[in-house]
């Protein structure tokens, strides 16, 4: 076991980046090398730890008929259900291509979209939720305008200008639609490809090396294969709302194509200021699951600032995030947006940081921001 992962790293709750200990057995038994894995146990608990179930198509697809009886029924159950929802989000991308490249707008495909479309193997091993993809930043208005006549709504009915707005504090914004059966479906319009990197020139990596691939009848663009790992990495090791350890298998499937281009990744990596995010999931994958990542690939990010661990040990706290603990979120939140916002570099702390959290919690006046706070807190403590 990578020694960084202590049991506090490794916490036993639904949404931490580091798996639970079923869900580790499973993620051992799919991706250990032969060689390295002893004969696995198949669990009849799989089935019934959330996480570790959205598991149970990759182990079908590593053991198949290997597997009992019981748990495989269920496996194939959900590795059918996938199937027909990464299908549907495959044709979802390729209408929304149609619908921006309407306004000559190229987007970039992210995350499940991009992951299924080029590195899995079989859309029914993993599924995606919804469907991410990013614009140029001079180009968001136009993409919002050319999304509205497709029929997408903004999330809280927000304006292209109000949205505009939030881009200082953000990193994407959500859309909705009803299909013809009266489901939701939604997409994510991003301007940068991951939360909290705000770099324009990690933007500017995931545009221009890029590459278009086939999806059905149709073909989109995704980012290349190290973007793709990079993203997987960044985005998985923080908390999130549904357990994100699927950046496991994401990261195993890009890396075994052989298309990772390491030395690039260390670039991601400084730019985005997440160099010790990165090492310690490229160390992470290959002490636990012997994937082949070369070892000057993680010593070549090291040294990364304190500053780096600090945020990371925030990033995995459960939430909701206590008081202290959200304003320290804000704290390094607002320190990775300053270098890039024109005004704010400029402004003194407490007004860029006023500023900031008037945009993030989108009052219209500075002297509101304390209100929305309390409101935002509030909300938080009562469970709503």
């Amino acid at each position: 076991m990578f020694p960084m992962l202590t049991p506090d790293r490794a916490r036993k709750v639904q949404g931490a980046c580091w798996p639970t200990p079923a869900q580790e057995q499973v993620l051992r038994a799919c991706f250990t090398p032969p060689e390295q894995l002893d004969p696995p146990e198949f669990s009849p608990e799989y089935a019934h730890d959330p996480a570790a179930a959205v598991l149970l198509p990759l182990l079908d697809w590593r053991w198949g008929a290997e597997i009992p009886e019981t748990l495989s029924i269920e496996a194939r159950r959900r590795r059918l259900a996938l199937w027909r929802q990464s299908r549907e989000r495959l044709a979802q991308a390729a209408a929304l291509t149609e619908a921006l490249r309407s306004a000559e707008i190229d987007p970039v495909f992210l995350k499940g979209t991009a992951l299924v479309a080029r590195y899995y193997p079989d859309p029914g091993l993993r599924g995606v939720g919804d469907v991410d993809f990013m614009v140029p930043r001079a180009r968001v208005t136009d993409a919002v305008d050319a999304l509205a006549r497709a029929g997408w709504s903004a999330e809280s009915g927000l304006s292209k200008q109000a949205i505009q707005r939030q881009m200082r504090a953000g990193h994407a914004w959500q859309f909705y639609k009803k299909d013809p059966n009266g489901e939701v479906q939604m997409c994510d319009l991003h301007w940068h490809p991951v939360v909290r990197c705000y770099s324009p020139r990690v933007a500017e990596m995931f545009l221009q090396n890029s590459e278009i691939v086939a999806s059905g009848t149709a073909a989109i663009r995704i980012p290349c294969a190290t973007d793709l790992l990079f993203h997987a990495a960044a985005h998985g090791l923080q908390w999130s709302w549904s357990s994100p350890i699927r950046w496991i298998p994401d990261a195993w499937f890009v890396i075994r194509s052989g298309q990772v281009d390491w030395g690039r990744l260390r670039v991601l990596a400084a730019e985005a200021n997440m160099t010790f995010r990165i090492q310690l999931a490229l160390k992470y994958l290959k002490a636990c699951f012997g994937m082949p990542v070369p070892a000057e690939a993680a010593e070549g990010l090291s040294g990364a600032p304190a500053r780096q661990a600090r945020e990371q040990a925030l990033l995995e706290k459960p939430n909701p995030l206590g008081l202290i603990d959200a304003a320290r979120w804000h704290a390094f939140n607002f320190q990775r947006l300053r270098p890039f916002d024109p005004v704010w570099k400029d402004s003194s702390d407490v007004s860029a940081f006023v500023s900031y959290l008037s945009v993030f919690f989108q009052t219209t006046r500075r002297r509101d921001v304390i209100g929305a706070v309390w409101d935002k807190v509030r909300g938080k403590s009562s469970g709503s």
